[in-house]
């Protein structure tokens, strides 16, 4: 890779991954072009490196597409949340497809086990419902919502070094 373009691309992964959470995070939504542009700057990434692991890294993130859409018909994951997952599962490639999905299952495990502890929470101390700070969470654990895509980038951003 040509010494300027690897720290853009690089830059550019990790601008593209934290606005998809950061707008998880204010409206449950990951914006469509978000996981496109996250697709097409790995392949010009893996173009730029040959190519050579392209064609398992399509066929990662394909199998991905598929289970992730199994989840969103499930009514598990947001369609944003299956389409970014399914675009990080490209960078990832089989290699780390592992843990890449353990990282994320256990954050997200660990952000559902919060959700319901907050909720329980209110059982003990009712004025914590009027807490401004909380009232986001609080309507996640209400609803059984919740901003997917922030475990999903975390584990991206964990494995991020690994990748380039």
């Amino acid at each position: 890779m040509t010494d300027w373009a690897e720290p853009i691309i690089q830059g550019a992964f990790i601008f593209l991954v934290s606005y998809a959470m950061i707008t998880d995070l204010r409206d449950l939504r990951v914006p469509n072009w978000v996981p496109l542009a996250i697709a097409g700057l790995f392949l010009l990434y893996s173009l730029d490196q040959g190519g050579g692991d392209l064609p398992v890294h399509m066929l990662t993130g394909v199998g991905m597409l598929v289970v992730a859409f199994a989840l969103f018909v499930a009514g598990v994951f947001g369609g944003g949340d299956a389409k970014f997952i399914a675009a990080l599962a490209l960078w990832m490639g089989p290699a780390d497809l592992g843990p890449f999905v353990l990282i994320t299952t256990l954050l997200g495990g660990a952000m559902a086990v919060a959700l319901v502890g907050l909720k329980k929470l209110l059982v003990f101390n009712p004025a914590l419902e009027n807490h401004a700070a909380i009232a986001r969470p609080l309507a996640w654990a209400r609803t059984g919502k919740m901003p997917y895509a922030v475990p999903i980038g975390l584990a991206a951003l964990m494995l991020g070094p690994a990748l380039f």
